[in-house]
């Protein structure tokens, strides 16, 4: 919902130690329709709609010593959506995020190593698609159609980054979705099977900078598998390695 939402909250951070942060989002109309900027408004499905003030929550705790830092938490969200961003009358879906996170860090001189990884538990409640997608095969306006009153998604995540001078650098990560079978959603097989929305791969990551505000990246993400298979997860004959993808970066700060 990035640049579609507007949001406030307050945080506290106690003898650096004990983070707290509690925020609400709502849609990005009327006064604060300028967040939205670039976003494209005008089609159904082209940006989220939510009701009311929809709540984010971080708790975490930290601890330092010598070189190192460290620190674990737990984060989530609650957002109801309504399926069409062009009808606000009817019911909405109901997306809970529930997570929690680790990161470590060692940090000297001439050595920086990070270390981090998170968990995100998704319920996803339809109860204003489902019934409509039951009964006439389709969703309200632009919104889903799912098979399944309920569904879940599970992300996981983990990625360690080193940085020799803070001048030479390269990242190694993971990451895994898996989640429930939904014919509406994902599709069907060949088989005849209700889609899974499983992908897995892992991404390799080489950086330098020649000063302290430039950096050139060159990344490389791998799938192992993708939309619940590891070949043909369209039907026709797309392999996971298909989306495999090779990115140049050039990034400035000033």
């Amino acid at each position: 919902m990035e640049q579609q939402v507007a949001g406030l909250g307050g945080y506290v951070y106690w003898k650096k130690a004990l983070y707290g942060e509690l925020s609400f989002y709502r849609t990005a109309d009327g006064a604060f329709s300028a967040l939205r900027a670039g976003q494209d408004i005008h089609t159904d499905g082209g940006v989220a709609a939510l009701k009311g003030y929809n709540p984010y929550w971080r708790i975490a705790y930290t601890h330092e010593w010598g070189p190192n830092s460290m620190m674990v938490g737990t984060y989530g969200l609650v957002a109801d959506r309504y399926p069409s961003n062009f009808d606000t009358s009817t019911p909405t879906d109901r997306f809970r995020d529930i997570a929690a996170d680790a990161q470590y860090q060692y940090i000297t001189d001439p050595h920086v190593f990070t270390a981090q990884a998170t968990y995100i538990h998704e319920k996803q409640s339809y109860n204003a698609s489902f019934p409509v997608a039951a009964a006439t095969g389709a969703g309200i306006g632009a919104g889903p159609a799912p098979a399944n009153p309920t569904d879940t998604l599970r992300t996981f995540k983990v990625k360690g980054t080193y940085y020799y001078n803070r001048q030479y650098g390269g990242t190694l990560a993971y990451f895994s979705t898996t989640g429930s079978a939904d014919a509406g959603l994902y599709g069907e097989d060949a088989e005849g099977r209700a889609r899974k929305p499983d992908s897995a791969g892992y991404i390799i990551e080489l950086d330098y900078l020649p000063i302290q505000n430039v950096r050139l990246v060159l990344q490389y993400t791998a799938y192992n598998k993708f939309n619940g298979a590891a070949t043909n997860f369209d039907g026709n004959g797309r392999n996971a390695r298909d989306n495999d993808t090779l990115f140049f970066n050039l990034w400035v700060a000033f």
